[in-house]
């Protein structure tokens, strides 16, 4: 229900379930009791209130559920037979290191949760490997009870006119067999903080919690599509784009985007003549079948089609620092490829990043090129490609048989 219906209700008045439960403490709501209001609003905090409570009850229910592995440990197929598993205990050996940082263990978890699941490990006292595993499921158990009763606070806050509706998430029994399974409930959480703060018209806060949530886990990037469609229906915003789609994926986005009376204008990959697949293999076509532009990102291939590494690799440069970027490509052979890219440039009046850009925009397909600099002048050095794009069919083949 929205928070902006015009009365508040009683879940005994309108679910029949709430009230044949409701006799055991007098009966439904009678015809003449009016329902409690601060300030002109309704009063969800005691509703909210008690809902916790019993969350944290059912957490507790869950903790039972588990009770068999919790005292004898998560071994397989034991584990399994009695439907005790959990992605938890196997997490508690992380170590003291800072995961995803040299030297830390392997964890393959989004960053958010992986963090809280080192920060929870560092309370765990020494000990065997089982009682190290009891002690990390038990402080799991403990702040996903948190988790929990909070997550019921903000849903009964969403829909203040009817918060006992958050009792289907505070009584799901989804919670007693899933919630101590992994560490989702962080990410719904996060998510659900999001429309709420969305909710309220607090958008900067929402695109914060919804960023934090996708880093805790990746299923809330679904909840970007329907704000994305929200935002093109009212206004907001003028189009759809998609990103790194392939050719048949790019169709069934356009498809499916077209059918929701959603325009899909903007197709976004990677593309440069060292990194030629959108061309290749057939994501411009789709884009052109589909009456989409192309704007191409990293048209430079990260500053290897600019004069950067000809002589050698520049302190402070991208190569240097490791991070996305693969030193070892930077071959003598390929060197060797550039410096004569390079002297095409040089024939044409341009400089190797201008020829480059000039080469993406050379491609009908291609409405423009996005361009990372750190300088003002290589701005200015890569707009003036803009004054030189057409290409003789011997410049094309003499490129063509470099890249």
């Amino acid at each position: 229900m929205s928070p902006h219906a015009p009365e508040s209700v009683a879940p005994t008045r309108i679910d029949p379930v709430a009230a044949s439960a409701s006799e055991l403490i007098g009966g439904p709501l009678g015809r003449y009791a009016a329902l409690a209001v601060r300030g002109g609003r309704p009063a969800w905090r005691p509703a909210a209130a008690v809902l916790a409570g019993l969350a944290s009850l059912t957490v507790a229910l869950g903790v039972v559920q588990k009770g068999h592995c919790l005292t004898r440990g998560w071994s397989s197929p034991d584990q399994f037979w009695h439907a005790c598993y959990s992605d938890l205990p196997s997490s508690a050996g992380i170590g003291h290191a800072i995961p995803y940082l040299p030297g830390a263990a392997h964890l393959d978890q989004p960053v958010i949760s992986g963090l809280v699941m080192w920060l929870i490990g560092l309370l765990v006292p020494d000990g065997s490997a089982i009682v190290r595993a009891q002690w990390y499921f038990a402080l799991w158990a403990v702040l996903i009870t948190v988790i929990v009763m909070v997550l019921v606070v903000v849903t009964a806050a969403a829909v203040p006119r009817a918060p006992w509706r958050a009792a289907q998430v505070a009584l799901s029994p989804v919670l007693v067999l899933a919630a101590l399974v992994s560490v989702d409930l962080l990410g719904v959480l996060l998510a659900s903080m999001a429309l709420l703060a969305w909710g309220r018209r607090r958008i900067m806060l929402a695109g914060v919690l919804l960023g934090l949530a996708i880093s805790a886990r990746s299923y809330p990037l679904v909840l970007l599509v329907a704000i994305g469609l929200l935002a093109v229906r009212s206004g907001r915003a003028l189009y759809a784009g998609i990103s790194n789609y392939p050719a048949e994926a790019t169709r069934e986005a356009a498809r499916i985007l077209r059918a929701l009376g959603t325009p899909c204008l903007i197709h976004q990959p990677r593309f440069n003549m060292l990194q030629r697949e959108p061309l290749e293999q057939g994501v411009f076509d789709a884009a052109a079948h589909e009456g989409m532009g192309v704007i191409v990102f990293s048209p430079l291939a990260q500053g290897m089609l600019t004069d950067k590494y000809l002589d050698g690799v520049p302190p402070g440069s991208r190569a240097t620092s490791g991070r996305w970027f693969d030193k070892g490509k930077l071959t003598p052979e390929f060197v060797s490829r550039l410096r004569k890219l390079n002297g095409i440039a040089k024939e044409r009046g341009q400089t190797l990043a201008q020829m480059a850009i000039a080469w993406n925009l050379s491609h009908a397909a291609v409405t423009w090129c996005l361009i990372g600099a750190s300088r003002p002048e290589q701005i200015d050095d890569c707009a003036a490609a803009v004054g030189s794009l057409a290409f003789s069919p011997a410049e094309l083949a003499s490129i063509a048989a470099l890249i």
